[in-house]
């Protein structure tokens, strides 16, 4: 969008230039001619600086990605040494497995959602029983 303003800018200033007769009251064309050279530094200082922050993006996530495969790697080994169930699992960020939670249902959702399914059927089975009686 900018890069387009700026050859915009550029083409209107050439023409400008080429055409004394026309111009700006309030911008002559030596101003106009400024403030393009000075859009332009502006930009490629932008971009200069984008690219920067692109390969410095590029570097955090290879260390991330390096970081995280060490990361899994260690609690591998802590687990083979100390055993899934230790407390050095527990020292090192991980859940041992005797203290996960069990999963446990509602007996109320449980039979709610029977109730549910079993009207379901019923209104499944009512209808096809009306649609044979018209046959």
């Amino acid at each position: 969008m900018f890069d387009e303003k700026l050859n915009n800018l550029g083409n209107l200033v050439d023409f400008l230039e080429k055409h004394p007769e026309v111009s700006l009251k309030d911008y002559p064309t030596t101003e106009l001619r400024r403030i393009h050279t000075e859009f332009k530094k502006l930009l490629d200082s932008i971009k200069e600086s984008e690219d920067k922050i692109y390969d410095e993006k590029k570097k955090r996530d290879s260390k991330g990605d390096l970081i995280s495969e060490l990361i899994v790697r260690i609690h591998n080994l802590v687990i083979a040494n100390f055993g899934r169930d230790s407390a050095e699992v527990n020292a090192v960020g991980l859940v041992a497995k005797s203290d996960r939670k069990k999963p446990t249902r509602d007996p109320e959702k449980v039979k709610a959602r029977k109730e549910k399914k079993a009207k379901e059927k019923e209104a499944i089975k009512k209808a096809k029983e009306e649609a044979n009686k018209d046959w």
